[in-house]
């Protein structure tokens, strides 16, 4: 029987780290979950698909596990804009210890459609926020 491990705001607080990740695709991702609950992400496909760096949270499932949400931007071929990407995650630790996670996730976009833009000298009537 395995033993819970002391959880922190997020992943199991041993197991707060960083993890090379691949995907059944063969892409490679380095994860860090810290034990605040913060989450970041870097693919080896983010060039080639045009994405930015993830950032996110995570929390703790209470035992062997956790689940997370990482957010990135990800730009036409021109460089512009496209969208926001959400990743959400379920991982767990393989084994008794924290040396291996397996999971899986999926990917969901949101096309952003306006995001006002600031007129030089004229003050924005509310806070300038994209539309997704």
């Amino acid at each position: 029987m395995e033993t819970p491990l002391p959880v922190g705001g997020g992943f199991p607080k041993d197991c707060a780290g960083t993890y090379l990740t691949q995907e059944g695709s063969g892409a490679k991702s380095i994860w860090t979950l810290g034990a605040d609950g913060s989450f970041l992400g870097q693919s080896s496909t983010q060039e080639v698909f045009n994405f930015s760096g993830q950032k996110g949270t995570s929390e703790s499932d209470g035992f062997a596990g956790a689940k997370g949400v990482l957010l990135d931007f990800s730009f036409d071929s021109s460089g512009a804009l496209l969208n926001i990407a959400r990743v959400d995650i379920v991982l767990h630790r393989v084994g008794h210890d924290c040396a291996m996670i397996a999971g899986s996730f999926s990917l969901r976009l949101a096309r952003i459609r306006s995001i006002p833009r600031a007129t030089p000298g004229r003050r924005s009537p509310t806070p300038s926020r994209g539309a997704v």
